[in-house]
């Protein structure tokens, strides 16, 4: 391991600090992660491939720790009976969170629609194009302002913890459930 003096560990210990609280309010957890870092890149030092620099290979660990942690507690809400959706022409559903409907639906009309066809029915983008009468860079071009649309309010509303692939690990409610226009349950 590279770091080996005190004054290199020390600096690795707040780099990973800084990484972790950017994703993580409570600092208790904060530093059990950052031990869980350490203890992997003590397992795995052999990992660590010459050309790659060793912050970066710490940091992909602190990922990875990070990663296995929210998906360790990531909270479990139950999925309804029925999503309310019926499978399309091609036998498949689009599954979405219960209060994501609601979100959708106090969209503008425009957003409404193309985000039904397109996220709820999976009609692809070309057909939206040809059913809306727009060019394909027209209803591409709503597609992505409805979901960015979409995309705020649900950020406005509750507050998202992703995966690097976009998937979502969990959420948490911002405002007061009394608030008509934030339908999320965290």
């Amino acid at each position: 391991m590279p770091a080996h003096d005190e004054e290199g560990l020390t600096l690795l210990r707040e780099d990973l600090r800084r990484y972790l609280s950017r994703r993580m309010r409570d600092d208790a957890t904060v530093e059990d992660l950052v031990q869980d870092v350490f203890v992997r890149i003590q397992r795995s030092s052999d990992g660590l491939r010459s050309e790659e620099s060793f912050g970066a290979w710490a940091t992909r660990i602190a990922h990875n720790v990070l990663v296995d942690h929210l998906r360790r507690h990531r909270p479990e809400v139950p999925l309804p009976d029925s999503d309310g959706l019926e499978a399309d022409e091609a036998g498949t559903a689009n599954v979405v969170p219960a209060w994501l409907l609601p979100m959708i639906e106090r969209l503008e009309p425009q957003d409404r629609e193309v985000l039904r066809l397109v996220e709820l029915q999976g009609v692809p983008q070309v057909e939206v194009a040809r059913r809306l009468g727009l060019s394909v860079s027209g209803a591409k071009s709503r597609v992505q302002r409805a979901r960015r649309r979409l995309r705020e309010r649900i950020l406005a509303c509750c507050e998202v913890e992703l995966d690097s692939r976009g998937n979502v690990l969990g959420w948490t409610r911002r405002r007061p459930p009394s608030d008509g226009d934030c339908s999320c349950r965290g």
